[in-house]
């Protein structure tokens, strides 16, 4: 299934989806053990990332979102619906033969 990237649309099912949670979790070396502060899990740092391919138009569209830092809702490719996200494009280029199509690598916070 494809992605939504607010009003965007790709072309193909993501690779490699990653989602990285932020668990504030640090270890704290003391004499004669080891002490976990734990923090929990903090929602508002979570991370996706995702490789996806996109019409030009999409992606331009995926662009305006990075540039303006604009939060968008992010619709995975199962259909749960992720609010609030802002979007970071890693990298891109163009498919080979293809330049009205663009394979990017993306990054996706919760905030």
């Amino acid at each position: 299934m494809k992605i939504r990237i607010g009003d965007a649309v790709s072309l193909t099912t993501p690779i490699d989806f990653k989602f990285h949670p932020d668990d504030r979790q640090t270890l704290v070396q003391t004499d004669g053990g080891n002490v976990v502060q734990d923090f929990g899990s903090v929602a508002s740092g979570d991370k996706i990332t995702l490789n996806a391919v996109f019409k030009r138009d999409e992606f331009l569209k995926v662009w305006n979102y990075y540039q303006s830092r604009e939060l968008i809702d992010f619709t995975d490719s199962s259909g749960v619906v992720w609010p609030r996200m802002r979007v970071r494009i890693l990298a891109y280029g163009y498919k080979e033969r293809f330049e009205n199509y663009i394979n990017c690598e993306i990054e996706l916070w919760r905030i």
